[in-house]
């Protein structure tokens, strides 16, 4: 009986072990994929710098592997229908651990309605501070007259 039960505990662990390598991204085809189509608009690391494309650095691996099948199924339309239409689900899911995996560099954030003024991306001052008015003031500006700081529901000026 105990040898029984130890040649099946054997076989699953074989057979885990196997699914976990078997389930393995390869990240160094990923890389050719990301050097020969991905580069030119969304960076070699997935960066962008360009408002346009999309920054992919840092990203859910998963999501990634979905967009790319959405692209490829059709349920989205764009220029990426063409670079994932022969990209296998293998290869879908390496690129996003390869995105996942790279690091995204903080970008700083233009506010046309705010004059042009540079903001500081996910920065929350609620004293105003160096940043800037707070956000409250920020979204109900045309409320504000002036340069009026609004703290705890008060104005200041």
């Amino acid at each position: 009986m105990r040898r029984r039960f130890l040649a099946c505990a054997g076989a699953i662990g074989i057979a885990a072990a196997s699914a976990i390598h078997a389930a393995e991204p390869d990240l160094k085809r990923a890389a050719e994929i990301v050097a020969n189509r991905c580069a030119l608009c969304h960076g070699p690391e997935g960066d962008s710098v360009s408002p346009i494309f999309p920054r992919l650095a840092a990203q859910h691996p998963e999501y990634i592997a979905k967009q790319l099948a959405d692209f490829q199924a059709g349920r989205r339309k764009g220029t990426m229908n063409d670079q994932a239409k022969d990209l296998s689900p293998d290869e879908m899911r390496a690129l996003g651990v390869f995105f996942s995996q790279k690091k995204t560099r903080p970008q700083r954030v233009r506010d046309e309605d705010l004059g042009g003024r540079r903001l500081d991306r996910g920065r929350d001052d609620p004293g105003g501070g160096d940043a800037g008015p707070p956000r409250r003031a920020l979204v109900h500006r045309d409320r504000v007259p002036g340069d009026v700081r609004v703290r705890a529901g008060r104005r200041q000026v």
